[in-house]
């Protein structure tokens, strides 16, 4: 279970910001109650499975982000031809600036995940054999399928250089933020039902939204677009019970008189 006190060193790292001390124990209170939630034994696995994928997007990352560099002559060309654009859009220049380094930043993300990606391919060996339990776990989708064989590949490469140990403290918070939003999402999706009225009203009302898209791609847009609607509202709604149920809001004022005393 994780103390829903923050201490001191942990409220000087969020600057003592009440929204984010607010947050931190909020998002404590809901961990320590998804330890007592008994999932099955399928959301475990998908549980499981996220937790891989993200340590392992953690070591994607940390692999390429020293290698990102963006040269403060190549933002101003950049300005410089969409000048224009950016006059037009009345964004000034500190604010184009960091759109230009941002979308440069993001490219370069993309194209060092593919080279990585293409390394890993040329170096693997002729074979890359799957767990029974992986190939039953993707249900022939070979999107998975491919996600799972990539995550096998990474993960030798991750094992070699000791990473799960040397990150294990970053590690174990992502699992946390991972298991915390699953359990969220399980918890306010129980009994979510959209009935074929309310897509077909939402295809009427929003007709010119789905022009040239196939009635049945649209009807499956407009129930996930539902179905997380309602999803929406419930997690709102637990949140406040959240909140009154540990008293979050007294504990945050607690947190902010430590910054008074100190």
């Amino acid at each position: 279970m994780l103390k829903l006190e923050l201490n001191e060193k942990e409220l000087e790292a969020i600057k003592y910001d009440k929204e984010a001390i607010k947050s931190l124990i909020l998002s404590r209170a809901i961990y320590n109650e998804s330890l007592e939630y008994e999932f099955t034994a399928e959301e475990i696995k998908n549980i499981e499975f996220f937790e891989r994928t993200e340590s392992l997007k953690l070591y994607v990352r940390k692999n390429i982000e020293p290698k990102i560099m963006v040269n403060e002559n190549v933002i101003i060309d950049e300005y410089n031809k969409n000048k224009e654009f950016f006059d037009s859009q009345k964004v000034e220049f500190k604010e184009a600036h960091d759109i230009i380094k941002n979308d440069l930043i993001n490219q370069m993300t993309y194209n060092l995940e593919q080279d990585l990606i293409k390394d890993l391919m040329n170096e693997m060996e002729e074979s890359v054999s799957l767990s029974k339990q992986d190939i039953l776990y993707t249900k022939g989708d070979p999107n998975l399928i491919k996600t799972i064989v990539f995550n096998t590949l990474l993960e030798k490469e991750a094992i070699k250089e000791d990473f799960f140990n040397k990150n294990k403290e970053e590690i174990d918070l992502l699992k946390q933020e991972i298991r915390m939003n699953y359990y969220i999402r399980v918890l306010n999706s129980k009994g979510v039902e959209i009935t074929n009225e309310q897509i077909s009203k939402f295809y009427i009302d929003n007709t010119k939204d789905f022009e040239n898209m196939e009635l049945q791609t649209a009807y499956n847009q407009i129930y996930n677009h539902l179905f997380d609607n309602e999803v929406v509202t419930n997690t709102n709604k637990y949140i406040d019970k959240m909140i009154e149920k540990y008293n979050i809001n007294e504990k945050v004022e607690k947190s902010l008189e430590k910054e008074v005393i100190n």
